[in-house]
């Protein structure tokens, strides 16, 4: 009778032991209905580029019917301390009171865009063309850029830390056309690099921070007959 009983008891036991153990293995289990997936910081980029004339577009050629438009841009991604380093490495050499300064500027910015394209990310590049360029709208590229999981990877990293990705934008432009005295002209400008933080990051002094998205980041190309054909281009964000 006592041996039964001690056997009884052995088996109670046991069970009790089976049943806690399978409670804390319950317990360590992730509960797939309490995970919550964050979304994306950034999955997506749209660009914008328009062309300008002036003082009208006519007086630039935007008004021959062979004019031509050709467009070439590269986006890449880095971050903001690689981008302040390789700046100031490129320019450190170049004084602004120094006879070879512009020569020295023009030597950096090559040097500096060589290290861009080393060192950062690629996210997106392309090639367009447009004619008829007295209208309006056929001076105006909107490119959409769906980014790839390694770029998004970054930017859900960086909402976890205090990281800054930076965008760096290379841009090449060319117009061809003949102005209202038939003189044939070619305007272009090639290795544009600029950079810009998208969305942008605002850090608060108790080190906590927040993003800001911005709707559209692109550049302004502009032809002005006054200053012999020469381009400029001015960063936009809308």
């Amino acid at each position: 009778m006592g041996s039964q009983k001690m056997k009884m008891k052995q088996v109670v036991l046991a069970s009790f032991f089976l049943m806690l153990l399978a409670n804390l293995a319950l317990s360590q289990t992730p509960d797939p209905k309490s995970q919550t997936t964050l979304p994306n910081l950034l999955e997506k980029i749209d660009l914008k580029f328009n062309l300008t004339g002036k003082p009208k577009p006519e007086d630039v050629g935007f008004d021959d019917r062979k004019a031509r438009w050709k467009l070439q841009y590269e986006l890449l991604l880095s971050d903001e301390k690689t981008i302040s380093d390789l700046t100031s490495r490129a320019y450190a050499k170049c004084k602004n009171t120094a006879v070879n300064y512009p020569r020295c500027v023009a030597k950096a910015n090559k040097k500096l865009d060589k290290q861009f394209k080393k060192t950062a990310l690629f996210v997106s590049r392309g090639t367009f063309e447009r004619d008829s360029l007295l209208s309006e709208p056929k001076r105006e590229i909107f490119v959409p850029v769906k980014l790839t999981p390694d770029v998004i990877r970054v930017f859900n990293d960086a909402a976890q830390s205090t990281e800054n990705p930076v965008f760096i934008l290379r841009i090449k432009s060319k117009v061809s056309a003949k102005t209202s005295t038939k003189r044939k002209v070619k305007y272009k400008t090639s290795n544009i690099a600029t950079h810009f933080q998208y969305p942008l990051k605002l850090v608060r002094g108790d080190g906590s921070f927040d993003f800001y998205n911005i709707n559209v980041f692109g550049a302004s190309v502009g032809i002005d007959k006054e200053s012999d054909g020469t381009f400029s281009y001015s960063i936009y964000k809308n």
